[in-house]
């Protein structure tokens, strides 16, 4: 496995914890505990049977059990150790959302924080999160399936999207980074919540196999950095979990930072791409092409040039057609670019 932030392939084992399972658990048993020689993220070792028995087991064994447990910080639940922890949450975002915005919350299981937020007068409020049971329970016609990987609604739609306790379940990190930087409008923010893992107990995070990233703060920054955001605030909290064990969370607020475009998404940019930097980046895919608009590459999708006329004036324009280089840079400039055009 390279590393799921900078995608650095030189990984050391840090920790292997012997763990058994329920008969006829789809959950993986040994958990083995990675960490990047680069950027120091640390994350489980998963096989792709793993990850396809990790989705199975979200449905038939995780919404069950956490359905039938009334006590702690269920998922999206209403006990009053959630009510705590969105009082915390609520405390840190308050001052980026007003009445009107528009919000959705991703990976809201039941929708306790959307109807936390309803409590407090806002009413553009929408969730979606992967687990049918979950959506079913809610009983919110505004949260639907679906999950951060790919987000069913259309492209600047939302004004915040948060992800509370979400990004440490989540295995693909850059394509659910793009999506989020997709359906949030010109100058949107994200709030993400994790565990914090410097404050982790010496071995129940590690315990709770579920969680497939395990983030300080200084990954989520070189996370944000290196697709497409930057952060403007962070926070540190404790709220109870279960029992007497504490959930050690840290937040922060993404923006996202100047967009970086390639433009002209074909052989010249796949050979570039394979061979460059480019795969490092967070990217904005256009080509006037509409067959091309149809397709994804890596989980992003390709949008026409009109995409361009909201750019900042930090953003970056990669010409990756290099035969029609002064046609797109003219192009560009009558569009209303803003940024620097880059050749390659």
């Amino acid at each position: 496995m390279n590393c799921p932030i900078c995608n650095c392939s030189k990984i050391d084992k840090i920790r292997e914890i012997k763990s058994d399972v329920f008969d006829d658990s789809r959950l993986y048993k040994n958990i083995v505990i990675l960490k990047c020689s680069r950027c120091g993220h640390v994350f489980n070792k998963l096989t792709k049977k793993d990850i396809d028995s990790l989705m199975i087991y979200y449905n038939e064994e995780y919404a069950p059990s956490n359905l039938s447990y009334s006590c702690g910080d269920r998922p999206g639940s209403d006990t009053k150790d959630a009510g705590k922890r969105y009082k915390q949450l609520y405390a840190f975002l308050s001052r980026y959302i007003t009445k009107k915005s528009k919000i959705l919350d991703v990976g809201c299981a039941m929708g306790g924080f959307l109807r936390f937020l309803r409590k407090k007068g806002y009413e553009n409020l929408y969730g979606i999160d992967p687990i049918k049971e979950y959506v079913n329970a809610s009983d919110n016609e505004n949260i639907k399936v679906g999950d951060v990987s790919s987000v069913p609604f259309e492209s600047n739609s939302f004004d915040v999207v948060i992800l509370d306790q979400v990004l440490e379940h989540v295995f693909d990190l850059k394509l659910a980074l793009s999506e989020i930087k997709r359906v949030l409008i010109y100058g949107g923010l994200c709030c993400v919540s994790v565990p914090n893992e410097q404050q982790y107990d010496d071995v129940y995070f590690y315990l709770m196999k579920e969680h497939v990233q395990h983030f300080n703060y200084l990954g989520l920054k070189r996370l944000a950095n290196l697709n497409g955001f930057e952060v403007i605030n962070n926070n540190k909290t404790k709220s109870k979990m279960i029992g007497t064990m504490d959930l050690p969370n840290l937040s922060v607020i993404l923006k996202p930072s100047g967009t970086t475009y390639c433009w002209g998404i074909g052989r010249e940019f796949m050979y570039k791409y394979a061979n460059t930097r480019l795969k490092n980046l967070s990217l904005t895919l256009v080509d006037d092409t509409p067959e091309k608009q149809k397709q994804t590459f890596k989980g992003m999708r390709v949008y026409s040039s009109d995409v361009l006329q909201y750019s900042s004036k930090d953003s970056f324009l990669i010409i990756t057609a290099s035969m029609h280089k002064n046609e797109l840079i003219k192009k560009a400039k009558r569009i209303g670019y803003r940024g620097e055009i880059i050749e390659i």
